[in-house]
């Protein structure tokens, strides 16, 4: 049977089924024990879950809680596909008076397709001869990415934006984060701050057990959802 989804009004959606999770959403403020300064972090419960016929009680629900639009289907669908980003490390080298390396991040479902973005964005981009080297599968659940106004800021005072990773934990789940910071400090307060909880549970901890700076020069994630923080929120020294 062809599944059809669309998004429709709760009231409006008694005999469909919930095609994703009827979340209500909600910002919590807590107080950075280091600089003194609150930060909001958004928190969220799930409601109804995916794959519920929706009736007068859910609908109920769901007004109760402020929710006013939801994604259904005509069939009922229960499992959810994994949503880790696959970025792809590649490797590209060319001779400018002498050899450079460079690493770069690409999301990609197999590694031809990383080989051909690569080749054609040096094409358009490398003056001269170039090789592409290893590509490697890189696992990241999540991306937490500056402003693009605040690295623009960066650029200006001859300072670069650096890519980090955070390795959270909880009992022996881990996960992976990718962080743009303009430091260690920044990438270490942006993803314990905004982060640290479940996503599915949002109200279970995570422990960093490890952050280090990635050898990237660059990551394309285009069509790649990722978090954006303000720089100020994370680094005392910088200023709007």
């Amino acid at each position: 049977m062809e599944i059809i989804k669309k998004q429709l009004p709760a009231r409006e959606a008694k005999g469909w089924f919930l095609y994703e999770n009827a979340l209500k959403k909600w910002e919590e403020d807590f107080l950075d024990e280091d600089t003194r300064e609150v930060v909001s972090i958004e928190r969220y419960e799930v409601i109804a879950p995916k794959g519920e016929l929706v009736n007068e009680i859910i609908i109920s629900l769901l007004e109760e809680n402020g929710i006013e639009q939801v994604w259904v289907s005509n069939v009922r669908t229960t499992g959810v596909q994994n949503n880790y980003m696959q970025l792809w490390q590649v490797e590209l080298s060319w001779f400018d008076r002498k050899e450079v390396k460079s690493r770069y991040l690409v999301p990609a479902v197999h590694p031809k397709e990383v080989e051909d973005f690569i080749r054609i964005w040096a094409e358009q981009n490398i003056i001269g001869a170039f090789s592409i080297g290893n590509i490697v599968q890189k696992d990241f659940t999540r991306a937490l990415f500056m402003y693009d106004k605040d690295e623009e800021k960066l650029n200006k005072k001859s300072q670069s934006a650096l890519f980090y990773k955070a390795v959270l934990k909880h009992d022996t789940d881990r996960s992976n984060i990718l962080i743009k910071a303009d430091k260690f400090r920044t990438a270490e307060r942006a993803v314990t701050k905004m982060l640290i909880y479940n996503e599915d549970s949002g109200h279970r901890f995570y422990e960093v057990v490890k952050m280090e700076l990635l050898n990237v020069s660059k990551c394309f994630l285009e069509q790649t959802a990722i978090d954006y923080y303000s720089l100020s929120e994370f680094n005392e020294n910088y200023s709007e």
